[in-house]
């Protein structure tokens, strides 16, 4: 019971932390998404063919979103520019790919990305340093 106490202790202290591992490991899954698409192009093409927009939207734009998105969210970099992009992508694939199964899966990513487009990198990303070297430079 007390180790329980313990670990409900730190997690309300770190509750920051958590939020940090949950972007990263969030950035980390859609990069990998982006690669999963470049590597299985047929499967992709296949899902954008899905979709009424698929002239307009590129395959090369998804992968390139999923990929420089995914990085960016991973180390805090443009974050909340980082989720904006990747939620009409997100959309996109609930409407039209996975409308029928898996829905659940995406709807919490793209769920996530929302909370990541709104509270940003948070206190371990690249856009705290980078705010913290304009607050100091203000000084």
């Amino acid at each position: 019971m007390k180790k329980e106490n313990n670990i409900t202790k730190w997690t309300v202290q770190n509750r920051s932390i958590c939020i940090e591992v949950l972007r990263v490991y969030l950035g980390i899954s859609l990069l990998l998404k982006g690669i999963n698409f470049f590597i299985n192009q047929d499967q992709t093409l296949e899902y954008l063919s899905l979709t009424p927009f698929s002239d307009f939207i590129s395959y090369h734009l998804i992968v390139f979103i999923h990929i420089i998105g995914g990085l960016m969210l991973a180390i805090g970099l443009l974050t909340r520019v980082a989720a904006l992009i990747q939620i009409p992508l997100l959309i996109g694939a609930i409407i039209f790919v996975h409308w029928s199964q898996n829905v659940e899966l995406v709807m919490l990513v793209l769920f996530l990305l929302c909370i990541f487009a709104i509270y940003g990198g948070g206190s371990f990303s690249i856009d705290q340093v980078i705010a913290n070297k304009s607050n100091n430079k203000d000084s």
